[in-house]
């Protein structure tokens, strides 16, 4: 399975960093399966290339584990 992800540094007119964020795929479907977005906290006062460094540090994430529905559970 290929997988790869899509590093994304918002930045303002100004240049000033505003986001970060990070979209997964693989090979399985066309759409990103997961979004990772940074706080303010990650990218207040950084450079666009420390944020993006942040972003490329990021692991990939779990995969969401299987759960199924018992059918005895009463709907509201």
């Amino acid at each position: 399975m290929a997988r790869f992800r899509r590093l994304c540094v918002d930045i303002d007119d100004w240049g000033v960093v505003v986001g970060g964020s990070a979209e997964y795929y693989d090979d399985s479907q066309a759409p990103h399966v997961a979004t990772a977005v940074l706080t303010d906290s990650d990218v207040s006062s950084r450079s666009r290339y420390a944020v993006l460094d942040i972003l490329d540090q990021l692991g990939w994430p779990q995969e969401a584990l299987a759960f199924p529905w018992p059918p005895d559970i009463p709907s509201r």
